[in-house]
């Protein structure tokens, strides 16, 4: 093991580590706001120990999209060919809770959801390949909804005079409005999916 390597093992500083605190920081400052000097006073490590794990500050920042935007995604994706439409949106409720919960942790007033929104715009800019990365996933939650509505037709959960696709799109706009961060305050966006999710359902449901 090199002495770099016992000197961060031994402060159990890791690249995981990293990305958390700089998720954090993003979510307090915004991405201009932070800096690799702001991230070293945070972290309490050197400079050296920052860029041996990420060249600059770009990579550092595509870490935290891919491991709290396009991993959490991808994770939503997950679901058997069985689903049915209640159960997604039970699904996509619990995610939504956790993840509030998450964000609550941060014990500071200055975290706000268009501070999480704001890094989705700047990953537009900043972060090459993202906004193709998002695009497909995209059309993979719609054709997961989708899957969705049909075997609740066939379960008799859901009216037959819909349009399946038009429906899907319209349960992920509900999500992507919620990520656009219009509302800062974590809990009434919460309830806003929440209600939006079930008054969709109610209009479609046998």
């Amino acid at each position: 093991m090199s002495v770099h390597h016992r000197i961060c093992s031994s402060m159990k500083i890791n690249r995981d580590y990293i990305v958390s605190k700089a998720f954090e920081q993003y979510l307090l400052h915004g991405y201009s706001g932070v800096s690799i000097s702001v991230l070293q006073e945070q972290l309490g490590i050197g400079r050296a120990t920052l860029y041996y794990y990420f060249k600059d500050k770009s990579a550092l920042f595509c870490a935290v999209i891919d491991k709290y935007f396009v991993a959490v995604m991808e994770q939503t994706l997950d679901m058997p060919d069985t689903v049915l439409l209640s159960q997604m949106i039970e699904s996509r409720l619990g995610l939504l809770h956790n993840k509030c919960a998450h964000l609550h942790t941060i014990d500071n007033p200055q975290v706000v959801l268009s501070n999480y929104s704001s890094l989705l715009l700047v990953a537009l800019m900043k972060y090459a390949g993202y906004r193709e990365k998002i695009e497909v996933l995209r059309q993979r939650a719609i054709d997961l909804w989708a899957k969705a509505i049909r075997n609740s037709i066939v379960h008799g959960e859901v009216r037959t005079d819909i349009n399946v696709e038009v429906v899907a799109a319209f349960f992920v706009n509900i999500k992507d409005s919620y990520e656009s961060g219009l509302n800062a305050n974590f809990v009434d966006n919460a309830r806003f999916v929440e209600t939006s999710y079930q008054y969709l359902y109610d209009l479609i449901k046998v």
